[in-house]
């Protein structure tokens, strides 16, 4: 909590990602995503808010990489775009 990043594990294999401290007038407003991986072992991304645009992108990169710290990393700064 205090780095601005919370996991919650939820049933069938998924995963939710809160972050927190991004928006400078509301540093308790909550941007998430739910991630899990599919049958087929990708990525996939049920539910993001606010939308991100970029996702597509960063989830391709993801399931090509498997680089997860990256695309968490990615996610923040699309999540900080939206408020700047």
């Amino acid at each position: 909590q205090k780095l601005g990043l919370d996991f919650e594990q939820l049933e069938n294999r998924n995963l939710k990602l809160t972050f927190t401290l991004i928006d400078p007038r509301d540093h308790a407003r909550p941007f998430s995503f739910l991630l899990l991986i599919n049958s087929h072992d990708q990525y996939e991304v049920q539910a993001c808010n606010p939308h991100i645009p970029a996702l597509p992108l960063l989830l391709s990169t993801l399931n090509s990489t498997n680089d997860f710290s990256g695309f968490i990393i990615a996610m923040r700064q699309q999540f900080k775009a939206t408020v700047m």
